[in-house]
């Protein structure tokens, strides 16, 4: 009649039997489909790719370009930490013997560590040391970590976030401690 067969019909309604993917989650499982074909009876392949890999890395500028960005995601990336949380904490449930071992061996290699990073867990728990919410360099309200300039000095410790902590350690961050 209107030029539409009879016979055909049309089929508006969603086909609900595949999940939705956003198209950073359709590229993930693309790539790993690709990874799979890319490699399969292929050591030699794997092998050369890995040796190359290495290589590029090896050289320093690669190296700090690449770690800048892992910084930088980590900065960003809203469920990064998240992520992250999630993986530490299923982590340390399926590997408690493992943690105790670590935990056992970190304070007989570093006993004045382990000394002062347990009265500053005292001094909070008494109430001798208040522990601020928010990170002492960049303001962030977060989980904040005691950081000693001084281990002689158990209860001297400035309040940073993870981030910030990281950065100190790392040698990227310089506080003068009398200011902080």
């Amino acid at each position: 009649m209107n030029g539409i067969p009879e016979n055909q019909t049309f089929d508006f309604a969603p086909n609900v039997s595949q999940p939705i993917l956003t198209k950073r989650e359709k590229k993930a499982a693309y790539m790993k489909e690709y990874a799979k074909k890319r490699w399969i009876n292929r050591p030699d392949a794997k092998a050369k790719y890995e040796k190359q890999k290495k290589e590029w890395y090896a050289i320093p500028e690669n190296k700090k370009r690449m770690n800048d960005r892992v910084r930088v995601r980590r900065r960003t990336e809203h469920d990064y930490r998240e992520k992250m949380n999630d993986y530490y904490s299923k982590w340390e449930q399926n590997n408690i013997a493992k943690k105790r071992y670590r935990q056992t061996e970190y304070r007989k290699n570093f006993p004045q560590k382990a000394a002062a990073h347990k009265s500053v867990y005292d001094a909070i728990e008494h109430g001798r040391l208040v522990k601020p919410t928010n990170c002492q360099i960049c303001g962030v309200r977060s989980k904040l970590h005691a950081h000693h300039h001084d281990y002689a000095a158990p209860l001297d410790v400035q309040w940073l976030c993870p981030l910030c902590h990281g950065e100190m350690h790392a040698g990227r961050m310089r506080i003068n401690h009398a200011l902080a």
